[in-house]
């Protein structure tokens, strides 16, 4: 069973019912909830190409799968190439919804340039993303724009004539699940460019590039910023929003607005997100303007990648086919607002535990070419060892090295931790003493002059030794650690480590202590950059006590929930709901994401810890009252 409806973070979830070899996701019930039908059959390709037909190049199954036994193969051997799942009618309750299309796709070498597109049933492109390309399973499902009715189908298509192999797998076309993406990523900035009269931005061109500046366009509403990276305020009369101080990480920024054909002809108008280096995300619409007012919503998800600090500007770009002049509608004070969302996902090393609070564990050897002498009555360093070798075996979070006199190794380690506090040293190995005399051996820390420990002898043959002992490390300053020795005749003596056997050898572990033993690595888990407890939160509601009933009288009727965090829902007229927060459960005002079955769904109002205000319209901007409405909070936890 491929498909799972994860509500991730929310801890809500239900495997889909079904045929187990094909993995179809069917209509299934969360709590009451009616899930998305996926209209794609043979999602996973367990039933082989069956349902799935491609124009060229060779389509087949293979083991290489991102769950399950078998996947998708496409090797396409031209560009404009469509390999495309079986027609499927859109009816029912996934008629005039926003949709969610995609694949999880791994390129098989190199870098796929794939587009991901929904065609009708006489091969109109109705939405068209570029792929994510990566050399292991990556989810690349976006939103699709309205359901509308009809027939569709899921497509890959070439855009290289030579692309290298495509393997695909859980593909999915149905009404967007809307969850996922959010659940499984940090929340860093999120702002728009509110409608304002004449705010409306043009561009004749059938080349990607910014819209022609317009100074009524007003500067960028802050509405969350929780970091890292400042998001600014800056009235760049265009759709633009700047991010100071952005961090290294992998990002997905998220634009939604309206666009239009400005002379009332057909064509097919494309959007994208450029940052200065990169152009990505391109999304692309058919309008039919000849009718006037047909301005569809379109989003933009584009995916960055930044190996250093810096500024980003993240513009929209836009092109039209023909002589088509592309615009983006932002004149209408009421319903017409440009926003951005900008999120921060966890990349595959990142781990359930901030990296820099990890345990330092680390091991070493000084091999069994190694010898150190000293003749004196009085603990001190023997002279070092040139001919020395000394290998690290394993290291996390922190360095060791060979302590040295000079450049030569003596029998101790040097340990940068990562961290301050407490650790333990141990050694083992084996001493050899000559002539008379006792000879001893004593684990030293010589950074604050300390014995850890002390061994002694008086016998002439090999004595093994085991010594740990505590080193307090009060700052990321390296901390050296060493065997000091001695014998108490004070002459013609040696202890030595030295021997032709390859199993002795003077073998060094360290172990911070002050930290319990971390989560253990999980790829993919999810990270925050918040000093703080997070929360996150969901409810489900519709109207007379039923999630599929339109709210049209306040109270609206809460069906499930995760808690009692949300204390009630009022209506406070036609499509406008306030969403009532009980007090301690978010210490500020939460980022929160609402889902309904109208086309529009946008935040109104003055928002708080204890309330957050939404609207509904329907895609002419019209009030229009809804029902299955799901709303997600996250933020900083209060006191409950």
């Amino acid at each position: 069973m491929k498909n799972i409806l994860a509500l991730l973070l929310l801890g809500l979830s239900s495997a889909h019912a079904g045929n187990v070899a094909s993995r179809q996701l069917q209509t299934n019930t969360v709590s009451g909830v009616s899930a998305p039908v996926n209209h794609v059959k043979n999602d996973g390709l367990e039933n082989g190409t069956r349902f799935w037909a491609a124009s060229g190049g060779t389509l087949t199954t293979t083991s290489t799968a991102g769950s399950g036994v078998l996947a998708g193969s496409w090797d396409s051997n031209a560009a404009s190439q469509t390999m495309c799942s079986d027609l499927k009618t859109i009816q029912g309750s996934d008629q005039n919804v926003t949709q969610e299309a995609g694949f999880m796709l791994q390129c098989a070498s190199g870098t796929c340039t794939h587009k991901i597109q929904v065609l009708d049933g006489s091969s109109n492109v109705l939405f068209s993303q570029d792929m994510v390309s990566s050399t292991t399973y990556v989810p690349n499902y976006y939103s699709a724009g309205s359901g509308g009715t009809g027939t569709k189908k899921l497509c890959l298509t070439s855009v290289s004539s030579n692309e290298p192999i495509v393997y695909f797998d859980d593909a999915y076309l149905g009404r967007a699940r809307n969850i996922g993406s959010v659940a499984q990523a940090t929340l860093v900035a999120a702002g728009y460019i509110d409608g304002t009269t004449s705010c409306k931005l043009t561009r004749t061109s059938t080349t990607l590039g910014a819209f022609t500046d317009v100074s009524a366009c007003p500067g960028v509403t802050v509405e969350q910023n929780t970091g890292p990276g400042t998001l600014q305020t800056t009235d760049a009369n265009n759709a633009k929003f700047t991010v100071a101080s952005l961090p290294p990480g992998n990002y997905i920024a998220i634009v939604d607005q309206y666009i239009g054909e400005n002379s009332n002809g057909t064509g097919t108008m494309t959007v994208a997100l450029n940052d200065g280096t990169t152009t990505t995300g391109h999304s692309s619409v058919r309008v039919d303007g000849s009718g006037g007012g047909n301005n569809p919503r379109v989003t933009i998800t584009g995916a960055f990648n930044y190996s250093s600090t810096g500024d980003r500007t993240f513009t929209v770009f836009g092109a039209a086919s023909g002589s088509n002049t592309i615009f983006i509608e932002n004149q209408n004070t009421t319903i017409n607002r440009i926003n951005f969302r900008l999120l921060r996902f966890p990349s595959s090393s990142e781990i359930a535990v901030r990296p820099e609070l990890q345990n330092l564990i680390a091991s070493a050897y000084h091999s069994n070419n190694c010898a150190w002498d000293r003749s004196s009555s009085s603990y001190g360093d023997p002279a070092g060892d040139s001919t020395c070798t000394f290998t690290q075996v394993v290291n996390s979070n922190g360095t060791i090295t060979s302590a040295l006199s000079g450049s030569d190794p003596l029998p101790g380690v040097i340990v940068t931790p990562n961290t301050a506090g407490t650790y333990k040293v141990c050694v083992n190995g084996p001493s050899f003493a000559t002539g008379s005399g006792v000879a001893g051996v004593q684990l030293f820390n010589s950074t604050a002059s300390v014995q850890m420990g002390e061994v002694s002898s008086s016998l002439t043959s090999r004595m093994p030794f085991y010594m740990c002992g505590l080193v307090q490390a009060s700052s990321i300053s390296p901390v050296t650690v060493k065997l000091q020795i001695r014998n108490t005749a004070a002459a013609n003596t040696q202890v030595d480590v030295n021997t032709s056997a390859s199993d002795r050898t003077l073998y060094w572990t360290v172990e911070k202590i002050t930290q319990n033993t971390p989560s253990p690595v999980l790829v993919g888990s999810v990270t925050s950059q918040s000093t703080g407890a997070e929360r996150s939160e969901w409810a489900t509601a519709g109207g007379s006590g039923s999630f599929t009933t339109s709210c049209s009288s306040s109270p609206c009727s809460i069906i499930d929930q995760s808690g009692s965090w949300l204390s009630s829902i009022t209506r406070n007229g036609t499509g406008d709901y306030t969403f009532n927060i009980a007090s301690g459960v978010f210490s500020g005002t939460p980022a929160c994401i609402l889902s309904a079955d109208t086309a529009e769904q946008y935040n109104t109002g003055t928002w708080s810890a204890t309330a957050v205000n939404f609207g509904t319209s329907s895609s002419n901007g019209t009030a229009q009252n809804a029902a299955r409405m799901t709303i997600i909070c996250r933020g900083h936890k209060g006191s409950l």
